[in-house]
């Protein structure tokens, strides 16, 4: 008997210490996070979440269920005892109807009271006395909605009230997902994320998509699953706190291909950081890596980048200093011949030395090469166009290209990525007959060249037709703009041809060395290479 009573003193004493260590929850911490109303609606339920990384004590939380609108509450359900991290309450109306509908699922508490019969139906979570969570605004101006519809939370540190901007709406007779992430936070696995292809995953709202990936490699990504996460901070931040959503994701291969991601927030996700700084970092190797932004929108709340690799997380945090000293406004590749011409347009530069033309066969930035020696900045306030030739590229290899910006103190910013596939120059002896000829440059001659240089080009039909521009540049090997010339529309199509005599745009004498002559035509870009002996 002796020993009986000092086990159940022994249990109650660790119950004690277990409680003691589970912290009252707080508002974005218990969260309602899915109600269903169910067509027999003695199944109907309402699911409540520990959106913490800790123990959460239940002793002094209330849930009041409001019907119909009322004013005042029915018999609250008073919960006792703690949640665990990651953990589900379920509440439902009758627990055997509910664990006969949702087999191998275990309702934590049943209430008679719990209709869930639509019109102004509503919710107060109570912890020690002060509302942390609600559905509908309970107790006073509650939405009407449809009996036998299912709501998924979208904001789970907004206050719950709002119905369009915190909740979906799933349609009805839905099953739901009772104990598990609801289907906003939990999309179908893609089997073949294939080449070329974009994916959504999520939902923020009724249509718009959590993320947004394109595969931009040569390689599918098989079995790809994705998992949000919302209104928590990425598990192993560090010192650089992150928004409070993140994404996590599983495939069966990690192919070295890069991503385009779109990132979407909801603004109560903030988590008090600067908008204007966020840039998508990834966790991998115990380390996270931050990726150079593409474009970034907070007024619709989300961030783009390029040439992403697989990574296991993904967050929005606070990326380097925003204020860059340099802006970029274009940057392609073209294939000319065997080589590849690299070419980047700045809008504005400060406090700049130069550019370094980065290649990977990857497509992540963590395993590109610098293939150039520093491009010198001009600093200018204007707008800049760069140029850069590379020789080293073989036939049917895919590349990938970065430019790095680089300051005077030693810091540097990189442009997402472009890709290009390097195709196979024909012989002219095999090129087919009655090949229709296409806009671009014809001939560069004599070459080498001791000035005048002629340049010859080919307009096409469409080009005539469409009143393109015609204009002429003209650039050094280090990339730099030395001749800009205007052609204007051609009223006719055929071969025209002009001259350069091998001065700069302030009429100097140009030295000898490689010139790239690039032509533009509307759409069409071509380009060659040129020689200047004297």
């Amino acid at each position: 008997m002796y020993k009986k009573i000092l086990s159940v003193i022994m249990i109650t004493i660790f119950a004690l210490a277990l409680y003691a260590d589970a912290e009252n929850p707080e508002k974005g911490e218990l969260v309602i996070t899915e109600v269903n109303s169910t067509v027999d609606h003695e199944s109907s339920y309402i699911e409540i979440y520990n959106n913490t990384y800790f123990d959460l004590s239940l002793n002094n939380v209330v849930l009041e269920y409001y019907n119909n609108g009322s004013s005042d509450p029915r018999p609250s359900i008073n919960f006792s005892g703690s949640i665990s991290s990651g953990e589900y309450i379920i509440v439902t109306k009758k627990r055997s109807s509910f664990e006969s509908a949702y087999p191998g699922i275990t309702a934590d508490y049943s209430h008679g009271f719990v209709y869930l019969n639509g019109d102004n139906d509503a919710l107060k979570l109570v912890s020690d006395g002060v509302v942390i969570d609600y559905f509908n605004d309970a107790g006073n101006n509650p939405s009407d909605w449809a009996d036998e519809t299912l709501w998924e939370r979208t904001d789970f540190l907004a206050e719950g009230k709002s119905l369009t901007d915190d909740w979906r709406n799933c349609g009805q007779n839905k099953n739901g997902t009772p104990k598990a992430k609801n289907i906003s936070d939990n999309p179908d696995d893609v089997a073949d994320f294939a080449p070329g292809t974009t994916e959504n995953f999520g939902l923020n709202e009724d249509t718009l998509p959590v993320i947004s990936l394109t595969n931009n490699g040569s390689v599918s990504i098989m079995n790809l699953s994705v998992k949000i996460n919302r209104g928590q901070e990425a598990p192993e931040s560090g010192d650089k706190q992150s928004i409070k959503r993140w994404i996590e994701a599983e495939a069966d291969n990690h192919p070295a291909v890069p991503l385009l991601m779109r990132f979407y927030y909801k603004q109560s996700e903030v988590n008090g950081l600067d908008e204007d700084k966020f840039n998508i970092f990834s966790y991998w190797d115990e380390t996270w890596h931050e990726y150079p932004v593409t474009q970034r929108d907070t007024v619709d709340n989300w961030v783009e980048t390029q040439g992403l690799g697989y990574s296991g997380i993904w967050t929005l945090k606070e990326g380097k200093d925003s204020s860059l000293p340099v802006e970029f406004s274009t940057f392609s590749l073209a294939q000319s011949e065997n080589d590849v011409f690299v070419r980047w347009t700045t809008q504005t530069e400060s406090d700049l030395r130069g550019f370094y033309v980065l290649k990977s066969e990857t497509g992540n930035l963590e395993d590109a090469n610098n293939i150039s020696s520093l491009i010198l900045a001009t600093n200018s306030v204007s707008a800049e166009e760069y140029f850069y030739e590379d020789k080293f590229v073989t036939p049917g290899q895919t590349y990938w290209y970065w430019i790095e910006a680089a300051t005077f103190n030693e810091t540097s910013s990189f442009t997402a990525s472009q890709s290009i596939v390097i195709e196979k120059e024909n012989d002219p002896a095999e090129e087919v007959p009655g090949f229709e000829q296409e806009t671009g440059i014809e001939n560069v001659y004599p070459n080498p060249f001791n000035p005048p240089v002629n340049i010859s080009f080919f307009i096409d039909e469409k080009t005539v037709e469409e009143n393109a521009e015609i204009g002429l540049e003209i650039y050094n090997v280090k990339g730099q703009s030395v001749h800009k010339r205007n052609l204007g529309v051609k009223s006719n199509s055929g071969i025209y041809t002009i001259s350069w005599n091998g001065n700069d745009k302030e009429g100097k004498e140009c030295g000898s060395g490689i010139y790239f002559v690039k032509l533009t035509a509307g759409s069409h870009q071509s380009f060659k290479k040129s020689i200047k002996l004297k």
